[in-house]
């Protein structure tokens, strides 16, 4: 699965985080190592700060969304790596989840193999995630696959495994939250003995080495000595179970809608295990949780994966027969339109309208759901076999795949069981036909028709959006109700893409920019960044003139005698125990045992390695080309199977490191290589080609904050214009560029991808903030500047200096006036282009430079 650009932004903080986890604790540890060398007590490195000092010096090179960091410790006292990643519903976090499993447990861990445990917090989430994980088709579980090497095992509570099992596979553990989170642990099961785990404990009779276990993990449960019939004369027995498993296996922790376990409770909970990494996801995160990168709605919009706006009914006094009637009406529209669309362009998508319908009353005989379904079927003509009823107790939908073109269903009537889990993008019309004065309904349910199918809009604006009909509702309440909803799933900076119908309010309206006189009827062109192909121009696509041009067949790593592998053929472990110091009565110390030493298993898994390596490597045969190599030339220089294994995840580790930069360096040489021979090119093409260039609208349209005064800006080339469409720094940058003498018009442009973009070199676009048309000077030459303003925290970070780059290659090759190859037809153009940034703390300055004649 293709990684959206907001999902690669969260993976880098990542593994920006992991990289700074690293050096704080390789540091806490050779300190470590140095005061015991020097018989001098020292915090054992995982008891140390190394977490909180990781975040500080990431939030020094970026700006991480909360700068405090909240500390978690485990049941032993070691301090517990914790982010959380705040993305909206609908913005991928199971994905997410799946490809940050890889890189914590390979990147940070050095492991492949390991257990996983994956929190969730309702039945819902449950069966579906499991669904997900299990299925070996599904994008969730070829990321798992790809970090196991494809040993993945998905468990429940209830299922067997051994101590091998762990060690030979990447073992995922789904877990309802309410199955863990419980003050009295001896009601539940995964606390309580069990048969199933004799392999991760000694045997019951053994008493030195219970208790060498129990001094090594001092928060093991144990048990009764009566408990389960065991005959144990003396000493202690541990328990035999899940829980003890997890507290002895240091799991990874993901922990799925991680604000609805923010009791301390359940937190307490999770540590208990000993968890080694907590990972939440959530779209509405508490304030204890680290968020390491915030994604908002509208990086999904601008990506495509969600439907805006939000067209809203309401009827402040209608029966909901009535509201119903003008859902069915909308649905059946759009239906109409998605049969064009199909038509068309050749997707399939079949507009469903999702019904929420009034909970029956306890001892009455009327039920709302049935008389719903009745209607459709006697007054609107709906084919039974187009309903389906969804409620807790009656899923009439448990067998139907809504994707599939053969699927009638067109209709599903609820009452609470599609609050969540729900993940249908054919879902476009929401009738709330319950008591929709409490906006409880509405703040419950927008989320269920948001998702865009396919995350790619499609040609008819109609079906880029969703839509709302309520009844017995004050608009107004409809909106706040749907607003708090967007907020509840992350996405309150889209809060006002909410278009109200019969020209009520809902705190946002759309509004319709047209040019100023002079200019309408003026048809404005711009170069587009277009690629020769075949002799003929066309777009410029980053996958086949960038990166499929990158020549794999000449990447060798070169790089091992630069790398130091571990110096064993066998892993160390230590034991440690926890007791009263002695000599200080009540005083509790951690000792430290010998370091010993056990043989490794010399297997070498070239498929694990390869599989591994295709995270940077997009080609197969590439991938394994390159371990071939090296493992070959590992073995001239005498290295043994074993030492080879030992370090087989850190090997890989560093070849990923070391192709990613040279693909990046091959990108950019081939970029810069065909803009030179003009296979990349930025000039007006003339006819039959004219289409290849950018043309810029006649109108735009906008929101607005309702009945918000338009501000006089006289040189925006649309008017009128409302300030609540700019920025805190876009809005001074503004109103300088439009005080400028030189200035002949400027247009702010859409900050949402829909008008002009620049790509380069690497995947993700660039959308600048103003466009400046300068008039002629002394020279006679007119320009056009696109101006990307950036606050001051963004300066110096990878994305912003990419951009300064892309930029002034860009400058260069136009100022070069290098021509596209071949015979072309380019149109005459008294302009010249050129693309700046601007930032927070020296934006008027930079503006004074560049806005003069």
């Amino acid at each position: 699965m293709e990684f959206k650009d907001y999902q690669l932004k969260v993976l880098d903080y990542l593994d920006g985080y992991l990289a700074e986890l690293k050096t704080q604790k390789a540091e806490k540890q050779d300190y470590f190592e140095f005061q015991r060398h020097k018989g001098k007590a020292a915090t054992l490195p995982e008891q140390s700060d190394y977490c909180q000092l990781a975040w500080q010096s990431l939030k020094a090179k970026v700006a991480v969304y909360r700068p405090d960091y909240t500390v978690r410790s485990d049941g032993m006292g070691r301090n517990i790596p914790n982010v959380c990643f705040k993305v909206p519903t609908g913005g991928g976090k199971t994905l997410l989840a799946t490809a940050a499993i890889q890189r914590i447990n390979q990147d940070y861990f050095k492991r492949n193999n390991g257990f996983v445990l994956w929190i969730v917090p309702s039945d819902t989430i449950y069966t579906q995630t499991s669904k997900q994980l299990r299925d070996k088709e599904h994008p969730y579980r070829q990321m798992l696959d790809r970090a196991s090497g494809g040993r993945t095992l998905i468990l429940e509570k209830q299922d067997s495994f051994t101590a091998q099992d762990v060690e030979d596979n990447l073992c995922v553990l789904l877990l309802m939250l309410q199955a863990s989170n419980r003050d009295n642990k001896n009601t539940l099961k995964m606390f309580k003995d069990s048969g199933r785990f004799e392999s991760f404990f000694p045997p019951l009779d053994d008493y030195n080495a219970n208790n060498t276990l129990l001094s090594a993990v001092p928060n093991l449960d144990t048990a009764d000595l009566l408990e389960g019939g065991h005959n144990v004369i003396s000493g202690i027995s541990i328990r035999h179970s899940l829980g003890n498993v997890m507290r002895l296996l240091r799991p990874i922790a993901i922990f799925d809608e991680g604000h609805r376990g923010a009791t301390q409770l359940a937190q307490n909970t999770v540590n208990s295990f000993n968890t080694a990494f907590i990972l939440e996801l959530s779209a509405t995160p508490k304030d204890h949780s680290n968020v390491l990168v915030n994604v908002g709605g509208q990086e999904l919009k601008k990506e495509q994966m969600i439907k805006l706006p939000i067209n809203v009914t309401s009827y402040g006094e209608a029966n909901w027969q009535h509201t119903l009637n003008q859902a069915h009406a909308k649905t059946l529209e759009l239906n109409a339109l998605a049969a064009q669309y199909q038509a068309d362009e050749g997707r399939y998508i079949r507009p469903i309208m999702v019904i929420k319908a009034e909970p029956k009353k306890k001892g009455e005989a009327y039920d709302h759901v049935a008389a719903i379904k009745d209607y459709l079927i006697k007054n609107l003509n709906v084919l039974d076999s187009e309903i389906r009823i969804k409620l807790s107790d009656n899923n009439e939908m448990r067998d139907d795949d809504l994707f599939d073109k053969l699927c009638p269903v067109r209709y599903i009537i609820t009452k609470d069981a599609l609050k969540e889990g729900w993940d249908c993008s054919f879902a476009y019309v929401l009738a709330i036909l319950s008591n929709a004065k409490s906006t409880t309904a509405l703040t419950q349910f927008i989320g269920r028709v948001l998702r865009q199918p396919y995350a790619l809009e499609t040609s008819i604006p109609a079906l880029n959006q969703c839509y709302v009909y309520c009844d017995n509702a004050d608009v107004n309440s409809a909106a706040e109700g749907i607003k708090k909803g967007l907020e509840d799933e992350g996405m309150g900076d889209v809060s006002d893409q909410i278009a109200p119908n019969n020209g009520q309010a809902t705190g946002k309206e759309k509004v319709t920019l047209q040019r100023q006189a002079s200019y309408q009827g003026t048809k404005i062109f711009l170069p587009s960044l277009n690629v020769v192909r075949h002799g003929l121009p066309a777009p410029f696509d980053y996958y086949a003139d960038i990166l499929g041009a990158v020549e794999w067949d000449s990447y060798c790593f070169n790089l091992l005698d630069a790398i130091a592998l571990a110096d064993k053929e066998t892993m160390d472990y230590q034991h440690l125990t926890v007791d009263l110091e002695k000599g200080k009565p009540g005083q509790i110390d951690i000792f430290t045992g010998l370091k010993q030493s056990e043989k490794i298993s010399n297997e070498i898994s070239v498929t694990l390695m390869v599989s591994q390596l295709m995270d940077k490597v997009p080609n197969a045969w590439q991938a394994c080309r390159i371990i071939g190599e090296v493992l070959s030339s590992l073995r001239e220089k005498g290295e043994s199977e074993a030492k080879i294994a030992l370090n087989a995840v850190f090997i890989v580790e560093e070849i990923k490191k070391d192709c990613f930069r040279w693909m990046l360096e091959q990108s950019e040489a081939i970029f810069r290589r065909k803009l030179d021979e003009g296979v990349v090119f930025l000039h007006l093409l003339a006819e039959p080609f004219s289409s290849l260039n950018w043309q810029m609208a006649e109108q735009i349209e906008i929101q607005r904050n309702v009945n918000e005064t338009a501000v006089t800006l006289e040189k925006s080339l649309f008017q009128p214009q409302y300030l609540s469409n700019y920025n805190k720094l876009e809005k001074p940058v503004a109103l300088a560029i439009n005080n400028k003498d030189v200035v002949a018009w400027w247009h702010r442009l859409a900050v949402k991808g829909t008008e002009y973009s620049l790509q380069g070199w690497r995947r993700e676009r660039i959308y600048p903030d103003f466009l400046v048309k300068v008039a002629a000077g002394d020279d006679g030459i007119e320009r056009l500047y696109f101006v990307e303003s950036k606050g001051e925290h963004l300066e110096g970070n990878k994305d912003t200096d990419y951009k300064q780059k892309l930029f002034s290659t860009i400058n260069a090759a136009l100022m070069g006036d290098i021509k596209p190859k071949g015979e072309l037809n380019l149109e005459d153009s008294k302009e010249t282009i050129a693309f700046h940034m601007v930032f927070e703390n020296e934006w008027e300055n930079a503006l004074n430079k560049l806005l003069v004649n």
